[in-house]
């Protein structure tokens, strides 16, 4: 069933992203210093909804398996998560190097195969048409490990565990270790991710985000005003930044609040782009490049063709193989029960 609250909040992760890709690099805007400041922070405030939001419901479904079998089977949860992201990435990927090859853009073969590794939030090569793939890479290597975890460890050690591993990478970021290419917090979108795992795990921290999300936000606020105005701008910022996946994760819980908005239709067509954010995040990278990435006139210099690339994505190629994933589970597990 769909929670159109996460679905508005994937929407709106992507939007941003959209806004930073397209205002400041397809058209190279130059305004008023505090426009581009918005614009510059919108895109990775973005990929933090998309983080959290994803750490959320994922752990959310592996307790529901485990409730419903009584154990999280690993081995049909990495084959869920491989038939989910790797049809739509490999079809992009394939894309990339067949524009690559007509001369429409250049992209390296050590390009591909970085991004191919889930690599590009390290310092390996990944230029600009896979680079946007680093968010990808923090979600396969958070997730290639948490099922382990979540399986070692009793229901009761799951919420400290994650307590513990968010005290760690907040402090990791905030002495910007894991940082690449002088913007790829690593720390802190493995944070945010972890963060939604513990609104997961643990209903009273879920209860909280929802019903003091705005006391927090308000809280935080002031907190970092005084600090900044007391000329203490260094400590503010670092606070603003490790405390944004939770001032994010309040936004994105306390909207449950509010169930007249939930049922608008502003709030539903939102939600309706939330559904296509994985093909659309995948596919804006390659029509909303700076003018000086296109080698030669092509179709990708028409951005409005990402929503066709998109929806292809979506309808021919995501949801195909989601269905074809959740088939393959459903006769192995009619097997093991013969």
């Amino acid at each position: 069933m769909r929670d159109l609250v996460l679905d508005f909040w994937r929407g709106i992760g992507i939007l941003m992203v959209l806004a930073h890709h397209l205002v400041l690099f397809y058209y190279g805007w130059r305004g008023s210093e505090f426009l581009v400041d918005m614009f510059e922070r919108a895109g990775p405030l973005g990929v933090k909804f998309f983080f959290i939001v994803s750490g959320y419901i994922i752990t959310r479904l592996m307790l529901a398996e485990e409730e419903k079998r009584g154990r999280l089977r690993v081995g049909d949860f990495y084959i869920r998560r491989i038939f989910r992201i790797l049809p739509p990435y490999l079809l992009y990927l394939f894309g990339i190097f067949a524009f690559s090859a007509s001369g429409w853009i250049a992209v390296s073969n050590a390009d591909v195969l970085t991004a191919g590794a889930f690599l590009c939030n390290t310092a390996l090569p990944c230029g600009w048409f896979v680079v946007h793939t680093w968010t990808l890479a923090i979600e396969m290597q958070f997730y290639l490990l948490w099922p382990v975890i979540f399986i070692a460890l009793p229901a009761r050690y799951r919420a400290p565990f994650l307590t513990a591993l968010l005290a760690l990478l907040f402090t990791l970021s905030a002495f910007g270790v894991l940082v690449e290419r002088g913007w790829i917090d690593n720390a802190l979108s493995f944070a945010c991710i972890a963060l939604g795992a513990l609104a997961a795990v643990h209903p009273y921290a879920r209860a909280a985000l929802k019903d003091c999300g705005f006391l927090f936000i308000g809280a935080v606020a002031l907190a970092v005003g005084i600090v900044y105005s007391a000329g203490f701008a260094d400590a503010a910022k670092i606070m603003y930044r490790t405390a944004t996946p939770l001032l994010l994760a309040a936004l994105i819980f306390s909207t449950y609040r509010f169930p007249r908005l939930i049922s608008s239709r502003p709030f539903a067509a939102v939600s309706g782009i939330g559904l296509v954010s994985y093909s659309l995040y995948l596919w804006q990278q390659a029509f909303v490049a700076p003018a000086g990435y296109y080698l030669s006139p092509s179709l990708l210099q028409y951005v409005f063709l990402m929503a066709v690339f998109c929806l292809f994505s979506y309808y021919f190629v995501e949801k195909p193989f989601i269905r074809l994933g959740k088939k393959l589970l459903q006769k192995k597990e009619l097997r093991a029960k013969v």
